[in-house]
């Protein structure tokens, strides 16, 4: 937790204190809540490629007086300032709410534990239950044969990544990738004359998704653009009917927001995971199996 005079500024303050910690950074974030923020140190300058929404950038000494303050820096944007010795990353607008400038000094104490939240339970427990229904359900659809048994994990994959992107908004690196990988040694292990398309489908879907995060920075995240590859490995060339139905899919929350919200909820970011997942999940029961 960062303070300055005694006023809270960040009550949620990651530190990143290792190279792999800074160069990752805010990457894979969708959005930054009101009391958040990363603190990076050793650091005298930043770089918001790949970010997908604007922050505010506060240089300070290694006394934490602040410096200097970048606000509202966008996406493949960098700045920096001498003599800075860390960083803090904040959401954007936040340090015009707080009073943060040059010369104001903050300082770092440990927050009170936080209660135990009784929805943690639900929260572990929902991917592997969605997992294994998804993954009995394309069983009963396909058989247990060779290709049944591999829908069935795909689907489970899909649900689970589904059911963590909606209640945490991130798609794990440590499951969509090595599901990816599998995926596409068992397709062409099964299927060894549609190599081309699987590969195709996988690289074709993650530029489409790609393409899209980068003209509409805070839409998606790098993470949908590894889902892109999942998909793409799974379904063939099919997958770009998948997305396009995931896109429908995500329209009737977006209106919702928009008729509940106005012109506030053009503002607002939903995980889109989800409805790619479904879109893709769709396609496969749908579709016959490979020849």
């Amino acid at each position: 937790m960062l303070s300055a005079g005694g006023q809270v500024v960040c009550g949620s303050c990651s530190v990143a204190d290792t190279a792999s910690a800074r160069m990752k950074g805010l990457l894979g974030r969708r959005s930054l809540a009101r009391g958040e923020g990363l603190l990076l140190r050793p650091a005298g300058s930043v770089h918001t490629a790949f970010m997908m929404f604007p922050i505010d950038v506060v240089f300070l000494d290694k006394d934490m007086t602040v410096l200097h303050v970048a606000p509202a820096v966008r996406p493949w944007r960098a700045a920096m300032t001498r003599g800075a010795k860390l960083v803090l990353e904040l959401p954007a607008g936040e340090c015009e709410l707080r009073g943060i400038r040059p010369g104001v000094q903050l300082s770092a104490s440990e927050p009170e534990p936080p209660a135990a939240r009784p929805s943690s339970m639900r929260t572990s427990v929902v991917p592997a239950v969605l997992a294994l229904a998804l993954g009995v359900a394309a069983l009963a659809r396909f058989g247990v044969g060779e290709y049944g048994v591999l829908a069935a994990l795909y689907a489970a994959v899909l649900g689970a990544l589904a059911a963590i992107d909606f209640e945490r908004r991130i798609i794990p690196n440590r499951i969509v990738l090595p599901a990816a990988a599998a995926m596409l040694v068992a397709q062409c292990a099964l299927y060894p004359d549609m190599a081309l398309e699987w590969a195709l489908g996988a690289l074709g879907a993650a530029a489409v998704l790609l393409v899209l995060a980068l003209l509409r920075p805070g839409g998606l995240g790098m993470g949908d653009v590894k889902l892109g590859l999942l998909l793409g490995v799974g379904l063939g060339l099919n997958v770009f009917v998948a997305l396009a139905l995931g896109s429908l899919a995500a329209w009737p929350v977006a209106l919702y927001l928009v008729a509940r919200h106005g012109r506030a909820g053009l503002k607002r970011t939903i995980p889109f995971g989800p409805a790619l997942c479904l879109g893709a999940l769709i396609v496969l029961f749908v579709a016959a199996p490979p020849a």
